[in-house]
């Protein structure tokens, strides 16, 4: 028996239409698989949000290996996992959060008010 990371990949490569075995016994999570075909493809993520993220996680019935497997073209490249990236730290970081820190709220927020009011300036002159 193959080990479940295996199998995952293997039933991916199913939906996909990279290969005509269907891995027997095998549903994976549906967060799992709504991840990766999420991050296939812009268009997937679409059609992921329009069908299954609204309907198919509340009936527990419904194949929807079957389902992906019908709705989505043969897909040959390989999915890259999206990674986090790392924000580098500058001088305007440091400001913005010693000014959140002064307002008691968040560093986003700052820059949400400083872009804000970069707009404000520029439609007035």
């Amino acid at each position: 028996m193959k080990n479940r990371d295996t199998r995952f990949f293997d039933f991916l490569n199913w939906v996909f239409k990279k290969s005509k075995n269907k891995p027997e016994n095998y549903q994976p999570s549906i967060f799992l698989l709504n991840r990766w075909l999420s991050m296939a493809e812009f268009h997937f993520a679409k059609i992921v949000n329009l069908t299954t993220n609204k309907w198919a996680k509340n009936f527990s019935e419904i194949n929807y290996g079957d389902f992906y497997y019908t709705m989505f073209p043969k897909y040959g490249k390989n999915i890259n996992y999206i990674k986090k990236t790392k924000n580098e730290r500058s001088k305007d970081n440091e400001d913005y959060k010693n000014i959140a820190n002064l307002l008691e709220c968040s560093v986003r927020e700052v820059e949400m008010y400083k872009n804000t009011l970069e707009e404000l300036r520029i439609q007035s002159n």
